[in-house]
């Protein structure tokens, strides 16, 4: 199967040559994504997953993610939008797409590109941290913890795992295995750095209300 991936508004099509081509949200305010273009995504990532950056769209990744660092997401999805077509489901352009939709906070669009990417590589911790996070922020807090709990043996020296983990635990209310997490946390990663950041976190309040 040949697939074509354009800028626009969501809607699959068949060209005249037989190539699937459908459109990725590039446009922040744009509709939901269908089920049905989710799985062609999905399919379509597949199929370019192994195909080399060119120069040019090295460049615009790069770009992309200085103004991402610099708080400009909508300078860093023009950058995308520059990219060829045929590589928009590149596993490192979704990892910026990824980013892009955090700083804007599309979380539904985060959900599904991740689980796209999560289906492309599934032993990158990324599109896991990344697709639980999402969940998390909209309310399903236990499908998150699902989500990395069941990966969380692929990625044993990352302390973003357990954190996290930690973050869903305190909030179901499971504060023994929170602790336990955020220990682990605090030994895979720079513990002084990460016990500060867990003081600042919100998720941690009620774990720190019964100390």
């Amino acid at each position: 199967m040949r697939c074509h991936i354009e800028v626009g508004k969501v809607n699959d099509r068949h060209r005249e040559d037989g190539t699937i081509c459908f459109l990725l949200p590039l446009s922040l305010t744009s509709e939901t994504i269908p089920s049905s273009s989710v799985s062609k995504l999905k399919t379509c990532a597949m199929a370019v997953s192994q195909l080399e950056l060119s120069n040019a769209d090295a460049m615009h990744l790069q770009a992309a993610q200085g103004w991402l660092e610099l708080g400009d997401w909508e300078s860093a999805n023009d950058e995308l939008e520059e990219n060829q077509p045929q590589l928009r489901a590149h596993p490192d352009v979704l990892k910026i797409r990824i980013e892009v939709y955090v700083a804007a906070e599309q979380w539904d669009y985060v959900v599904e590109v991740a689980e796209t990417l999560v289906s492309e590589l599934p032993r990158d911790s990324f599109g896991h941290v990344h697709l639980a996070a999402a969940l998390h922020t909209l309310g399903r807090t236990e499908e998150a913890w699902r989500t990395l709990v069941r990966v969380a043996h692929r990625f044993p020296k990352e302390w973003i795992v357990p954190y996290n983990l930690a973050r869903y635990a305190t909030q179901l209310g499971s504060m023994v295995a929170a602790r336990e997490l955020l220990s682990d946390a605090f030994a895979l990663g720079e513990a002084k750095a990460l016990k500060l950041q867990a003081l600042e976190e919100p998720d941690f309040g009620p774990l720190w209300s019964q100390e």
